[in-house]
């Protein structure tokens, strides 16, 4: 999806809980052909915003509002993370 709506102002970014291993999270993105950032953060941050469960899925408009909030990821969401992401991108959020 990212190399799909990237061009249309759409950006991810991507905490990793790996704790200070970033060698494994670089190993990671390449196999799996990641091209968006992948930032390093520690457990407390996800305790702060209450994020419980990973994947962790926060839809923020260009406006800095906090717009969906998902957890988890299958195929069959698919659909609905593209429908989210047009609706952003519809509104220029």
């Amino acid at each position: 999806m990212y190399e799909t709506y990237k061009g249309q102002g759409f950006e991810i970014i991507a905490l990793s809980t790996e704790g200070k291993n970033v060698e494994a999270v670089t190993a990671f993105s390449k196999k799996a052909g990641i091209k968006y950032p992948i930032f390093m953060a520690e457990l407390d941050l996800l305790e702060k915003y209450g994020i419980q469960y990973i994947p962790h899925h926060v839809f923020i408009d260009k406006k800095g509002t906090q717009r969906h909030e998902e957890t988890g990821f299958s195929e069959a969401g698919k659909t609905t993370f593209e429908m989210r992401i047009k609706e952003l991108l519809k509104e220029g959020g």
